[in-house]
């Protein structure tokens, strides 16, 4: 007697009739032969991940092109010398090129 109620719910379908009928169903499909051979067929199935697999290569190739772009353009900043008298628009151009690369590799269609 939750919250002062009494449950007075009553079965309409008996489950048990109901089991029944689904194992029996389940024992006739197993049993017939169109169906173990249509089982045996997609069990034994292959799938070829050839163009999966070179996808994903082409992809981590792009990705270390893009690391190593990535410490080439950080390398030249950090060699930059201050004293120069075009340090500032060669670093400028150096931070605008990595900023480039991140908004590549954020969004792939614009490779």
């Amino acid at each position: 007697m939750i919250r002062g109620h009494k449950c007075d719910y009553k079965k309409q379908i008996r489950e048990e009739l109901l089991d029944d009928a689904v194992a029996e169903v389940i024992v006739k499909l197993v049993s017939n032969p169109k169906f173990a051979a249509m089982m045996q067929e997609k069990i034994n199935r292959k799938v070829d991940t050839a163009a999966i697999d070179q996808e994903i290569a082409n992809y981590e190739k792009q990705l270390r092109q893009h690391y190593s772009i990535k410490a080439k353009l950080a390398e030249k900043i950090d060699s930059l010398d201050p004293d120069d008298w075009h340090y500032v628009r060669r670093k400028a151009d150096l931070d605008d090129r990595l900023y480039k690369m991140y908004i590549r590799s954020k969004i792939p269609n614009l490779c």
